[in-house]
């Protein structure tokens, strides 16, 4: 092989690389950032965090006299606890 050859071949490669960076970084620069990036690996900026509800509860007591954290969770105290009135 030709030197002409090698050094395009290293061009080549070169520009190859600096594309995967930039695609892996997101695209952005770090140095132009106002705030340090606290996202997971893999994860994009723009999602944004879904809340979660808390689990059904299947204690007769601990429902009673709150709110219902779903529905299921009061057709489960309607059928399993005595006196099913609503809490």
């Amino acid at each position: 092989m030709t030197r002409r050859r090698y050094i395009r071949i290293a061009i080549g490669v070169l520009l190859h690389v600096c594309v995967a960076l930039a695609i892996l970084d997101g695209g952005g620069s770090k140095s132009t950032s106002t705030a340090p990036s606290q996202r997971a690996p893999g994860v994009s900026q723009n999602v944004a965090a879904t809340p979660t509800r808390p689990a059904d509860r299947t204690d007769c007591s601990a429902i009673r006299g709150t709110d219902y954290r779903s529905e299921t969770e009061r057709r489960w105290f309607l059928d399993h606890c005595s006196g099913g009135a609503s809490p």
